[in-house]
């Protein structure tokens, strides 16, 4: 029998858990919610399935994860193009959480089947 391989797991939670961790080092920004991703700092990390805090010049940060390419989920579609993500980034102000998350491509923008990004934030732990 063979031995399935894991993918590694990122909980909001550990994702939030690393920005605060490091707020002394990168602080945390408001993002403009406009389309632009001008208002995210640096890079993604160089090798997939991994992530880092990334920080601009002035010090403020976002959790950069880079996640590996064909392993979308195929509950729509085999093979999956559309819902496949290659990175996410994470900052946040005193009051809100901001995600960016940019997939492979994006070819049904609106309509039956389109791809949505939900994000769930367990407020009792």
């Amino acid at each position: 029998m063979g031995c399935a391989r894991r993918r590694p797991r990122v909980g909001v939670a550990g994702l939030l858990w690393a920005l605060g961790s490091v707020a002394s080092v990168a602080s945390a920004h408001t993002i403009v919610v406009d389309g632009d991703a001008g208002d995210w700092p640096l890079g993604s990390p160089t090798f997939t399935n991994t992530a880092h805090v990334a920080r601009s010049a002035s010090e403020q940060g976002a959790f950069v994860w880079r996640d590996s390419t064909s392993d979308a989920r195929t509950t729509l579609a085999d093979p999956e193009t559309d819902a496949e993500i290659t990175e996410l980034n994470l900052t946040g102000d005193s009051l809100n959480l901001y995600a960016l998350v940019r997939l492979k491509q994006v070819t049904q923008s609106s309509g039956a089947n389109t791809v949505q990004v939900q994000i769930a934030v367990d407020r009792d732990r």
